[in-house]
């Protein structure tokens, strides 16, 4: 689990500044990026930094951290507020690992 949230911690770092891409209109991680969009999440860091969080949040979803955790993470070490972390988080879950959207998960 510490590794999956020092991985996690990197993204959140890189949050505040990054490269720049676009992400192909029909792909996941163009889902992702509109549900971002749609909840106001913009930040310096680029689309390709934004993917990468988000995967890297499934990624400590499935290694065991709880939802909340992961929220009071991204937002100890972004420039996020705590709603806006809560709904990165979400829009993470929603797209990249439903199965963890909401608290769920698998049991570990």
């Amino acid at each position: 689990m510490r590794k999956a949230l020092a991985l996690l911690a990197f993204g959140v770092a890189a949050l505040a500044g990054g490269g720049i891409a676009q992400a192909d209109p029909d792909s996941m991680d163009s889902q992702y990026l509109a549900l971002l969009d749609r909840d106001g999440i913009a930040s310096s860091s680029g689309a390709v930094t934004k993917i990468q969080l988000g995967h890297q949040i499934c990624s400590s979803r499935m290694s065991g951290n709880s939802e909340s955790s992961v929220v009071q993470f991204v937002y100890a070490y972004s420039h996020l507020d705590y709603d806006t972390s809560k709904a990165f988080v979400r829009d993470a879950e929603t797209v990249y690992c439903p199965g963890y959207l909401g608290g769920g998960g698998a049991s570990v």
